[in-house]
């Protein structure tokens, strides 16, 4: 089978993609509580110092 020359060697024209729509804007999660619910307390564990920070009694060498 042999191979044949391209008859046409002009490129092949690639069709133009369709626009891409505008992005709808985004909805608002629903909160999880009632609009009348006072928000629960959530304090940060980092606010308050490290335990091992407090200072205490030094540590002896020989266990005494």
């Amino acid at each position: 089978m042999a191979i044949l020359p391209n008859p046409d060697p002009s490129p092949t024209p690639v069709p133009t993609p369709p626009p891409i729509p505008e992005p709808e804007p985004m909805r608002e999660p629903d909160p999880d509580r009632l609009p009348d619910e006072e928000p629960v307390p959530n304090p940060d564990e980092n606010d308050a110092p490290p335990k091992h920070s407090t200072p205490g009694p030094a540590p002896t060498l020989n266990g005494s």
